[in-house]
């Protein structure tokens, strides 16, 4: 599923590709379900920051965040 997420961020917002990484953070772990944590960008770098702020950008992450679950769940289901 991250990496499907992954993918949809950086082709919807040209973002940089960090990859997918993986970590044994509780919030991850504790769920028994499949759980991603998604960073959208810095807030420490002004650029990434009035970036975030952007309406127009918020609808590009959160679409490319429904996409990427959709076709995780496709795929998942054996639908696609």
């Amino acid at each position: 599923m991250a990496v499907r997420l992954q993918t949809e961020l950086v082709n919807r917002t040209g973002a940089y590709d960090r990859g997918v990484k993986q970590a044994g953070l509780y919030v991850l772990r504790g769920a028994f379900m499949p759980a991603v944590l998604i960073e959208f960008g810095f807030i420490t770098n002004q650029a990434e920051e009035t970036r975030l702020m952007s309406r127009e950008h918020q609808n590009r992450l959160i679409t490319a965040v429904v996409d990427g679950i959709r076709s995780f769940k496709l795929k998942y289901d054996n639908l696609w």
